[in-house]
């Protein structure tokens, strides 16, 4: 597995560098690696599969990009390992769709994605400025939701999104600056508040 890390790496960087072709023989290699070693349902191929998808992107290739993600997003929904591929997956792949027309379905990827976002919330570990820093990339698949929802006409539903953002950044602007946001708060309030 530690090969098909590096392997994998070297293909994203290949991307970074426009260099789609080495970046794709780079991605099958860590791909197949994988494969072998792990079994053809081990999560951890979703990077390799990930990193398909986004060379597809590049290469204008969309719905190949969305058949890639779609079997990331099957095998960490199965593992449960990696909640944040998944999050990262899901925004992806609602990107693609967006891109291909699939409005309807880059709207639920993107709500299952903010959920699980928010889920995780509640068992990340660190402190506060961790947390909050960890969250913070997890905003653009909010904003993201809030333009959606605009493009579909649902201005009641991007409203509750741009307010749900900013709920959470004034509670992690709070915890950066170690505010204990529940002082003075009834208990049972609070507990529905969570």
């Amino acid at each position: 597995p530690d090969v098909a890390v590096a392997t994998n790496n070297l293909a994203a960087l290949h991307l970074e560098m426009g260099d789609l072709e080495t970046a794709e023989t780079h991605y099958s290699d860590a791909l197949t690696i994988w494969r072998q070693v792990l079994g053809t349902e081990h999560s951890d191929q979703s990077t390799a599969l990930i990193g398909f998808a986004r060379l597809h992107r590049r290469q204008g290739l969309l719905q190949a990009g969305v058949d890639s993600v779609d079997r990331a997003v099957t095998l960490l929904r199965q593992s449960r390992t990696a909640p944040d591929q998944l999050v990262d997956a899901l925004v992806l792949r609602a990107e693609l769709q967006k891109s291909l027309g699939a409005m309807i379905e880059a709207e639920r990827d993107l709500g299952d994605a903010v959920s699980i976002a928010e889920s995780l919330r509640v068992d990340f570990g660190g402190g506060d400025i961790e947390r909050a820093a960890f969250f913070a990339k997890y905003a653009d698949a909010l904003d993201m939701t809030v333009e959606l929802k605009l493009d579909l006409g649902d201005a009641a539903s991007a409203f509750e999104y741009v307010e749900r953002g900013r709920a959470r950044l004034l509670l992690d602007q709070m915890a950066f600056g170690s505010i204990d946001a529940s002082t003075g708060v009834d208990p049972d309030l609070w507990s529905l508040l969570q």
